[in-house]
Formats: C-alpha cells, structure tokens, sequence
C-alpha cells in the first residue's frame, strides 16, 4: 500500500478538457480555441485525445497572477 501512494504522488494527475475546464473555471471551448492559436496552458495529445498535466494547469494560473490592471 505504501508503494501505491508514494507512486501517486510522484506522478501528476492527467485531466480530460473537460475536467481542465472545470478546474480553471473556463469552458471547454475556451481551451480549444487557445489550442488553435497556441495561448492557453500547455496539453498533451496521445492519439486524437487531449489531455492537460493538472500540475501544470496551476503553474499556468500561478502564471496569470496579476496585482494590477494596467501593464500586460
């Protein structure tokens, strides 16, 4: 038991769009929009599936943090 869970969470969690979506509180056609043109939070293709690295997703947020409303 005690493998299982250090192998959890060495490992990060691999989200579907629509459970990335729902993380970062965007719909699913914002993500694949941002996919188009390349300036969303990074994805994962395997095969014709998209997946998104949870850990990742809130790098990408931690990212967006801003403190005022004028600059980029």
């Amino acid at each position: 038991m005690r493998m299982v869970s250090q192998a959890t969470s060495s490992t990060s969690l691999i989200l579907t769009p629509k459970q990335a979506a729902e993380l970062l509180n965007l719909s699913t056609s914002w993500l694949a929009k941002q996919r188009l043109k390349g300036g969303g939070p990074a994805y994962i293709k395997m095969g014709g599936a998209v997946r998104y690295n949870a850990s990742v997703l809130h790098e990408w947020m931690k990212a967006k943090q801003r403190l005022s409303t004028s600059g980029p």
